[in-house]
C-alpha cells in the first residue's frame, strides 16, 4: 500500500515506524508514525483533533488504533479507511472515487485504475492536475508489488501498457506503456465539482452530528451495528438539488434550499450552500 506497506504485518500501530516517530516527536515533529489504521482514527473518532498536533493526540490515535484492529479485520479496516479517506471534489467513498474518475463501480476498476486511485492519495486534487507524477508513482508502486509477491512481473507489465485515461484527461502513450502527451481538459476539476456521489450531503451531516451528539462517536463509528432511518425524501431531494444547479444567482451569491413536512416540521429534503 502507497501508504502504508506493512499494513498486513503490524497491529494498527507500526513499531518500526514508531521508533523514528518517537525521536521525531522529540525534536517537535508530530507528523510521523501514521499507519492506514491511525488514519481511520483520525478521519473519524479523532476528526475534530485531526489538525491539532499535540503528543496526547498521538498517543489517542495509537491506543484507539490498537483497539480497532481488536476488534474489526485488517479487510474490514481497509474498507473502512477507502471510504473516509478524501478523494477529492466532491467524490466520496471508493465507490463516489471510482465513479469520479473512471465511470465506473469500484468491482470494475483495472489493477491500472486501482493503482492511480492509490496513488492519489493524500492529495489528490493537487495529484489529479499531475499525471505524470502519478505514473511515476504508480511506476513505484508496480515495482514494490513484484518485489513483494503481490503480483507477477508479466501481471506488472500489462497494468503498466495499460492506457490509463481518467476523466478530464486526453492521454497517448506508445507500446510500452511510456507517456507522449497528456493533455488537461478539465483543469479546474470541474468534473470532480459539479458531480456528487452522495445522495444529501448536507443533510448527511447534519445527521452525523446529532448521531454523535446522542450516541457518542465511539458507539457511532467504533462499535457500528446502527440503524438509522431519516425523514428525507428523495424525490424532493432530488428535485431540489436539480433546482439548485439550474438556479441563475448574481456572483458571489449563494442558495440554500429547505423542505418541510408542514404539518410535523420534519425535514424532507436540504441543500446547502457552499459555506
Amino acid at each position: 500500500f502507497s501508504e502504508d506497506r506493512r499494513y498486513f504485518q503490524h497491529y494498527g500501530v507500526d513499531f518500526v515506524r514508531l521508533l523514528g516517530a518517537l525521536y521525531a516527536i522529540l525534536r517537535g515533529d508530530l507528523q510521523g508514525g501514521s499507519t492506514i489504521t491511525t488514519q481511520v482514527i483520525k478521519n473519524t473518532l479523532l476528526k475534530e483533533l485531526a489538525q491539532a498536533r499535540s503528543l496526547e493526540r498521538k498517543f489517542k490515535e495509537w491506543a484507539l488504533a490498537l483497539e480497532l484492529e481488536r476488534r474489526y479485520t485488517k479487510e474490514e479496516i481497509l474498507e473502512m479507511y477507502l471510504n473516509v479517506v478524501p478523494w477529492g471534489g466532491n467524490a466520496v467513498g471508493i465507490k463516489g472515487a471510482a465513479e469520479a474518475y473512471f465511470g465506473k463501480d469500484p468491482a470494475a476498476l483495472t489493477l491500472a485504475e486501482g493503482l492511480y486511485l492509490a496513488s492519489l492519495i493524500p492529495a489528490p486534487n493537487a495529484r489529479y492536475q499531475d499525471l505524470k507524477g502519478v505514473r511515476e508513482r504508480m511506476r513505484l508502486l508496480l515495482d514494490q508489488m513484484v518485489a513483494e509477491g503481490w503480483v507477477s512481473p508479466e501481471v506488472a507489465e500489462a497494468a503498466w501498457r495499460e492506457p490509463l485515461a481518467p476523466k478530464g484527461w486526453e492521454v497517448r502513450y506508445d507500446g510500452e506503456g511510456n507517456l507522449l502527451e497528456a493533455r488537461l481538459v478539465d483543469p479546474e476539476a470541474r468534473i470532480l465539482r459539479q458531480l456528487d456521489y452522495r445522495m444529501a450531503p448536507h443533510f448527511v451531516l447534519e445527521v452525523r452530528r446529532f448521531l454523535e451528539a446522542r450516541f457518542g462517536k465511539e458507539k457511532v463509528y467504533g462499535e457500528g451495528g446502527l440503524k438509522v432511518y431519516t425523514t428525507l425524501d428523495p424525490a424532493m431531494q432530488r428535485a431540489a438539488e436539480a433546482a439548485a444547479k439550474g438556479a441563475r444567482l448574481p456572483e458571489g451569491a449563494e442558495l440554500a434550499i429547505v423542505g418541510l413536512d408542514p404539518e410535523t416540521g420534519e425535514v424532507l429534503a436540504l441543500v446547502g450552500g457552499v459555506r
